[in-house]
């Protein structure tokens, strides 16, 4: 397991990560309570939040791995935690969290009408020409798949168009390039939710928890 510094540049982690040492990795889905899914503004944040917390510990503990204080940098990046990645995403519906040992991006995004303005803003015709899928569901996977790579690279939507969706396979994965580097994403769906999760070449597999 890669030991890395506490105040790592977000922008470097993806150098150091390598192949995960891993059995497997445990992505993992939580339902938000019906009563908190009505919650809104600040209070909706924070509860989504501190559930999305919950979803980390069972993810690691599926892992077999042990976090201490879960920490952020300045640009709102995870920082590692006793030497181990971890990521969040959240939704009003439910939260997801993953933890690995080597740099990770989980993303989660539901199924809704998406305007020609966004499809513009999250790829070009080239990349939307790689697949003949239904516009909509393939917006839900290029989007999650970006955001996930963008969250391993520690710079959020901010660096979008440097993320390029480079292949899509099938129906499970897509390939992306990032600034020349190359990343591979493992997908889900699931109650009109699709879940991405960045590949670290071990097998992943999603829990959802009820």
């Amino acid at each position: 397991m890669p030991e890395q510094p506490a105040n790592a540049d977000p922008l470097e982690i993806k150098v150091w990560a390598g192949k995960s040492a891993l059995k497997a990795i445990f992505p993992v889905l939580l339902p938000v309570a019906a009563d908190k899914r009505k919650l809104t503004g600040r209070e909706k944040v924070v509860h989504l939040s501190a559930f999305a917390r919950e979803a980390l510990g069972f993810s690691a503990r599926e892992a077999g791995i042990v976090l201490g204080v879960l920490e952020k940098n300045d640009a709102g990046a995870p920082l590692p935690s006793n030497g181990y990645f971890w990521s969040l995403a959240h939704k009003s519906a439910y939260v997801a969290a993953v933890a690995a040992d080597v740099a990770i991006g989980i993303d989660i995004e539901k199924a809704r009408p998406v305007t020609p303005g966004l499809y513009r803003r999250i790829a070009g015709e080239d990349e939307w020409d790689l697949s003949d899928e239904d516009r909509e569901h393939l917006f839900l996977r290029y989007w999650t798949a970006k955001e996930a790579v963008l969250k391993v690279a520690g710079t959020g939507i901010r660096e979008l168009a440097y993320c390029r969706i480079a292949a899509v396979p099938d129906e499970e994965w897509v390939e992306l390039d990032f600034k020349g580097e190359p990343f591979l994403v493992r997908q889900f769906y699931h109650d009109r939710h699709m879940i991405s999760v960045v590949d670290v070449a071990c097998p992943i597999e999603l829990k959802i928890i009820d």
